[in-house]
């Protein structure tokens, strides 16, 4: 193999880790999008029992 093929694999190398660390990041992300989206399905969920009772009366 010679130079310029090293340095070509160096930066694929490269390029694999950087987008490794951009699909951990958006899993990350996600994650906490979901965390976020249960947390307002509790609160709407909260909410129509309490909507559901003020109708019951």
């Amino acid at each position: 193999m010679n130079q310029e093929e090293k340095k070509q694999m160096e930066l694929l190398e490269q390029a694999i880790d950087l987008f490794q660390q951009e699909v951990e990041a958006k899993d990350a992300l996600i994650q906490e999008q979901l965390k976020v989206i249960q947390a307002q399905e509790q609160h709407i969920d909260k909410l129509t029992g309490l909507l559901n009772k003020i109708f019951e009366e």
